[in-house]
């Protein structure tokens, strides 16, 4: 299959609350803001028909009109620097109409990489998407919130800018679902089991456990994804010291994917390795994990597919 690259200016915000998008009507005093947008606002559209060359041959679209479309992607994960070219249409557009060109052109400094229907599209986004964007994972369906608008009046290759107002999961059910089954672990296991430890979620369907042991310096961190684990390992037997549960688990096809540093003296030793066991104090609540284990990577898995 061919795959297209097409770049397009996009301008917004995912999920920020503070952010309130207006129409706007003419009067004596200028424009006035008239509503925020509501989802129905916006036409349900394709990229490809935005970026079909019927649309950007039409004249309908003046210096300051604004069409909103709401476009259904896929979610690919790679990102790189913004294009010249993009970065030159998003100044002309600020100049236009935004009214602070360097608010914008300094907070548009990257873009990532969507598909529609085997077409791949780079697409700006904001500085605080960055952050959002780990709540995705390679594959995941979003709804992109977009205006199209024309940045270079009166010439006759007219510019266009897609500027997207809003970035949301396009099947928010499964998204939640997984998003409670990851959160659920990382809230229960530090009081579930017998170790000195404190999780984190760095990244959606990823855990960060550390370990803290005797010794202030002592430590270790363990680091995997939740996806590359296999749910048929996840084990609970007795453990060879005391009265305790160890539930263990492993890596896909027993690949080293999951990472670790232990701090011991110096140089901290770092390595990557197939497996992983925790110990608990309580045979029931060691069952009552090693359950959760299973569903988180069935689910985080099942969407890294």
């Amino acid at each position: 299959m061919e795959i297209k690259l097409h770049h397009f200016l996009l301008v917004g915000a995912v999920c920020v609350m503070s952010t309130v998008n207006f129409t706007l009507s003419q009067d004596a005093l200028g424009p006035q803001p008239k509503r925020e947008r509501a989802p129905e606002d916006y036409k349900p559209a394709t990229l490809k028909e935005i970026d079909s060359p019927d649309l950007q041959a039409s004249r309908t679209l003046s210096l300051g009109t604004i069409h909103p479309y709401r476009v259904r992607a896929t979610y690919i994960g790679v990102s790189r620097l913004i294009t010249q070219s993009n970065k030159k249409a998003l100044l002309r557009w600020t100049q236009c109409c935004a009214g602070d060109p360097d608010h914008y052109i300094k907070a548009y400094e990257n873009e990532l990489l969507f598909e529609e229907d085997g077409v791949h599209y780079w697409l700006p986004i904001p500085k605080q998407q960055l952050v959002i964007q780990h709540q995705f994972l390679k594959g995941d369906p979003v709804d992109l919130y977009l205006i199209k608008v024309a940045t270079n009046r009166g010439r006759s290759d007219r510019g266009w800018a897609l500027l997207v107002e809003r970035f949301t999961d396009g099947d928010e059910p499964k998204s939640k679902e997984r998003q409670e089954a990851v959160r659920w672990i990382a809230d229960k296991l530090g009081s579930y089991t017998a170790r000195n430890i404190t999780v984190e979620t760095p990244e959606i369907c990823q855990l960060r456990i550390t370990e803290q042991g005797i010794q202030p310096r002592q430590k270790r961190v363990v680091l995997f994804t939740l996806g590359r684990l296999d749910s048929s390992t996840v084990k609970v037997n007795n453990s060879s010291s005391g009265n305790l549960s160890e539930m263990t688990f492993e890596t896909e096809s027993g690949k080293r994917s999951i990472s670790f540093v232990i701090y011991d003296g110096n140089p901290a030793e770092a390595g990557q390795t197939n497996s992983y066991s925790l110990t608990f104090p309580e045979r029931q609540k060691a069952e009552e994990m090693a359950q959760s284990f299973q569903r988180a990577i069935k689910v985080c898995t099942a969407a890294s597919r």
